[in-house]
């Protein structure tokens, strides 16, 4: 016990016999004391008896420690498992400082520290601080500046062969039971190193993961066994009073060691082991290190137990797969020092990226090396590192010469794919974020990659997001693996082959045919190249559409989306059944088909697919197809009249007033005769009217006037009417109405009777590109230009050339008849009576002093243009003829009217009457033809004549031959038509010679 004042200690002296007293005392505790001698006369003495002789007891005792006592000193672990985490060889953190604090323990709370914690644990590689309390016999502090420890570590193995001590393995075992080995060597059951049974049969029933105590407990024949030194530690320096630091490296083989502690006093002589030396060291993996991780394919092989067992070949499956088919991976943990690292979770992230491109594109090093100069001369690793062809520049030992030789901001590691580095454009759909779980080594993983191309997987470390590169984020070995995926050509599906006319809204002109193609495609929508037409085939199923009100209408097909086809409500299926057209393979898994449609309009278009007689379809393959009508053809071109009485396409003639605008729609048609909806601006159609019976060499100078060669135009006057009816418009050009047709638009035409109307293609004023005018269908087009409206001052009656009205008297009963001729205001002819709304005619014959009526005047309307007046005349002399119409003077009256006996001079038109022989009565004069019944005479048209009087018809001139004038009364005056020529007057006529001009 320590000795203090209030409880002092106390010694009687020994009498030697020779005047002097020996005072005997042992100290066990260093430290200071005061010594106080007394001297007394009695056993007891009063105080007052007692005599210090040391005066003031100022005599000091240092008492210093004894001997150090091995036994009595211990080794103390001075590190967490957590705190050991961050401190791992070569990445000490700047600021630990490794002069820990010491322990205030006492030597009992220290034996039951050492009872309670047999083993201590550390991470591979980590620097191990051991705190030793030095003490002598009797515990106290010891501290010399000879003292030593040392310090080292033993690798426990299997055989006990030179083993100097066994510990069990795993350390504090326990069975699953709940027994640990001390029960088992308690209990009996093993003893002096092996079961002390030999029905082992309970030791199987309690095993855990097939360890039994036979293997683990040291006394029943298990455990480890320390033989041999591994790492030797130095001392670091005291501490404090009585504590030394000793540091040791720890092991970097993940396993159970023997921890020995020996010191040595004053000399190279060890003073023993220390009390609790040696200590069991487990030595657990450090934090997982990137670099040494291994991914490989997953595989029934077992898994290596360091990173260089690992095949970083391995984690490439070799070769071209099949999209869809699941890669299984798995990705080794190691840490720092290669062993398996189970102890820490790890995050890891599963990259992958279309194949690869050196960026930026033609990069090259300071020095001029490309990117393929790096991978050729291996001056990178795929990983990114230095590669060995750097061996010889002074950047390898320190593994800066990537950087060294950077150029454009980029190293070899971040512009080259060979070094790790490069483009490709990440798929968002493949990245995986992995986390180990504590206590396993692997992370395993599926990739599964459905769409065919070229990619490059990686796996990074301390990172949870893809770049390329990722930052400072680390690849394991084995990464990056190339994967080659082609498409599944087993697979086939229907419902993701692509019709290729995908566009918006694909086009074709009527006739020219447009090439539908399938692309056949996997499950996973990716092209196949090869198939197999015996197995797998395509029809085209085209369907053309209606408006849906239209009665054409007409449910959709199978494979025809009607959802595709309403194209917003405004279609449905029709008129036309359904076109089923087998496609051609070309060979690398498009098929194809023709359509070759020759109506305008849309057409809904899906491709079916079959194999083996199973048919299916989707939304890819289907599509509308517009067909537009192609150039335009004048043959199919038609016209119209828009504004005629027989305005429809069909009419043989359409017909028009005198005073009516001609209007014809020109409608444009290609050769399929469908509408031409849209036409180039230098595309038109050229009219105009002619008279019936112009001749043909008229309408060919109009139409060379308009820049056509007289040769050229020759085709589109064809079948020409080559009589001599004079008169033509100008050419008119039509006007484009921005549907599908052009408006001719001719002014009224005043004289009534039959005209043709020709219409001619033309392009950019001229004929077509070939050179010729060609004429729309159905050339010429009758136009029939009748009167108008009855005009009562252009109507008028048949009189003498000096406008008076000559007539007779007449025996009684008999009537003179005067021929009332209806007119429209340009003075034709009408061909039809009063309407019945029309105003009141009235006539009179009157005086034309007084204007007293002579004779009332009767009127007939004879419905075909003419209105009849009779009256009879009993006295000869002068009159007027007075018409009303609607109460007003009308029809050219008053006319004159004389009346005399029979002479036929003064007759109604008295040039075409002679007197018969017996003067009887008056006849139609030659050149002349009997009209209205023997009342009045006409004479013969051109190419007509009569030789002798009072003729009912006028003779015909003989073929190619025509007269120049009315009212001719001999053949001879019939004379050659334009073009044709005679050798003798009043012989035939013959065409015109080539190069010669015949004409009268």
């Amino acid at each position: 016990d320590m000795v203090t004042a209030e409880e002092p200690y106390s010694e009687q002296s020994v009498a030697e016999g020779d005047g002097t007293y020996t005072i005997s005392w042992a100290a066990t505790h260093a430290g200071t004391y005061t010594l106080c001698v007394t001297g007394i006369t009695e056993a007891e003495p009063a105080e007052s008896e007692v005599h210090v002789i040391n005066g003031d007891c100022e005599v000091q005792l240092e008492v210093s420690h004894s001997t150090m006592n091995g036994n009595r000193t211990f080794a103390v672990m001075q590190r967490s498992l957590d705190a050991w985490a961050s401190f791992e060889k070569g990445d000490v953190n700047a600021s630990f400082n490794p002069l820990i604090e010491p322990l205030n323990m006492t030597l009992d709370e220290i034996m039951a520290y050492q009872s309670e914690n047999r083993s201590v644990t550390a991470l591979a590689g980590t620097i191990i601080n051991i705190l030793i309390y030095a003490r002598d016999s009797y515990d106290n502090d010891y501290l010399s500046q000879d003292l030593r420890f040392a310090s080292w570590v033993e690798l426990l193995e299997d055989s006990a062969e030179g083993a100097e001590a066994c510990v069990d393995n795993p350390w504090e075992w326990m069975d699953a039971c709940g027994d640990d080995c001390g029960v088992y060597e308690a209990a009996g059951l093993c003893a002096s190193g092996a079961p002390s049974t030999t029905d082992t049969a309970a030791f199987e029933r309690c095993s855990v993961d097939n360890v039994t105590a036979v293997q683990a407990c040291c006394a029943c024949g298990g455990g480890k066994y320390s033989v041999n030194v591994t790492y030797e530690g130095q001392p670091f320096g005291n501490v404090s009073l009585g504590q030394y630091l000793v540091m040791v490296e720890a092991p970097v083989v993940s396993t159970v060691y023997m921890l020995q502690v020996q010191f040595y006093n004053g000399t190279e002589t060890s003073g023993g082991n220390l009390a609790n030396s040696p200590i069991v060291l487990q030595i657990m993996p450090g934090i997982v290190y990137v670099e040494h991780c291994c991914l490989s394919l997953r595989s029934d092989q077992q898994q290596p137990v360091t990173s260089s067992a690992c095949d970083p070949a391995g984690a490439n499956p070799g070769g071209s797969l099949s999209a869809g088919t699941s890669l299984s991976y798995v990705v080794h943990l190691f840490d720092k020092h290669d062993n398996l690292a189970t102890g820490f979770e790890t995050q890891l992230v599963v990259c992958v990226h279309a194949r690869c491109q050196d960026a930026p594109a033609g990069w090259v090093d300071s020095a001029g090396r490309n990117c393929s100069a790096y991978e050729a001369q291996a001056l990178c690793t795929a990983a990114g590192g230095v590669g060995t062809g750097f061996a010889d520049d002074t950047c390898y030992a320190g593994g800066t010469c990537l950087a060294d030789y950077s150029a454009g901001g980029k190293s070899a590691a971040e512009a080259c794919c060979a070094c790790g580095g490069g483009d490709g454009e990440l798929v968002p759909d493949l990245t995986q974020v992995l986390l180990s779980e504590l206590g396993s080594s692997e992370v395993h993983f599926e990739m599964q990659v459905n769409t065919a191309g070229n990619y490059t997987l990686r796996v990074y470390g301390n990172t949870t997001e893809c770049g390329d590169p990722v930052g400072a984020a680390r690849q394991v070995a084995g990464s990056p693996v190339e994967l080659v995926v082609q498409e599944n050509g087993a697979q086939l599906a229907g419902n993701a082959s692509q019709l290729l006319q995908q566009e918006a809204s694909p086009y074709a002109e009527a006739g020219m045919g447009l090439l539908m193609e399938v692309q056949g495609r996997d499950i996973y929508g990716n092209a196949i190249t090869e198939m197999d037409p015996t197995v797998f085939n395509f029809t085209m199923v085209v369907a053309m559409l209606t408006e849906c009100e239209s009665d054409d209408a007409v449910p959709c097909p199978e494979h025809i989306d009607a959802d595709l086809v309403a194209l917003g409500g405004a279609w449905c299926c029709g008129p036309r059944a359904a076109e089923y057209l087998t496609m051609d393979t070309r060979g690398d898994g498009v098929y194809t088909a023709m359509l070759d449609e020759t109506a305008v309009g849309h057409y809904a278009v899906s491709a079916v697919g079959s194999d083996g007689g199973k048919a299916w379809t989707s939304s890819g393959n289907q599509t509308v197809v517009l067909v537009g009508a192609t150039n335009i053809s004048s043959t199919q071109c038609y016209a119209s009249a828009s504004n005629s009485s027989d305005a429809s396409a069909g009419s043989a003639s359409h017909t028009f007033t005198s005073t009516q605008a001609l209007e014809f729609l020109v409608h444009a048609r290609d050769r399929y005769n469908n509408s031409i909806t849209q036409v180039s601006s230098n595309e038109n159609f050229a009219a105009f009217l002619e008279a019936d019976g112009l001749a043909a060499s008229r309408r060919r100078s109009l139409l060379a006037d308009e820049g056509q060669t007289t040769a050229n135009a020759t085709n589109a006057t064809e079948g020409a009417n080559n009589s001599n009816v004079t008169g033509a418009t100008n050419i008119s050009w039509a006007e484009y109405q921005n549907t599908s047709t052009f408006l001719v638009q001719l002014e009224a035409q005043s004289s009534a009777g039959n005209y043709s109307l020709y219409v001619y293609y033309a392009i950019d004023g001229k004929g077509t590109p070939e050179g010729e005018w060609q004429g729309i269908s159905g050339l010429p087009i009758g136009v029939v230009v009748v009167p108008d409206v009855l005009s009562p001052t252009a109507s008028t009656v048949m009189t003498a050339d000096d406008g008076t009205i000559y007539c007779s008297v007449l025996p009684e009963g008999e009537v003179t008849r005067l021929e009332l001729i209806f007119r429209d205001a340009y003075g034709n002819a009408l061909s039809t009576g009063l309407a019945e709304d029309a105003e009141v005619l009235a006539a009179e014959v009157n005086e034309p002093a007084t204007g007293k009526l002579v004779e009332a005047v009767e009127g007939e309307d004879a419905r075909n243009g003419t209105y009849w007046l009779s009256f009879a005349m009993t006295t000869n002399g002068t009159f007027n003829l007075s018409i009303d119409y609607g109460r007003q003077v009308a029809f050219g009256s008053p006319y004159p009217m004389v009346v005399i006996g029979l002479n036929c001079s003064l007759s109604t038109g008295a040039s075409m009457l002679q007197t018969s022989a017996d003067g009887s009565e008056c006849l139609c004069r030659p050149g002349h033809k009997v009209v209205l019944g023997g009342a009045s005479c006409q004479p013969c048209p051109k190419g007509e004549y009569t030789s002798t009087a009072h003729q009912s018809e006028c003779l015909t001139c003989a073929t190619s031959m025509t007269t120049l004038f009315e009212a001719s009364s001999s053949a001879l005056d019939c004379v050659c038509t334009d073009g044709y020529y005679q050798e003798e007057v009043g012989k035939e006529c013959y065409p015109c010679p080539d190069g010669a001009i015949c004409t009268n």
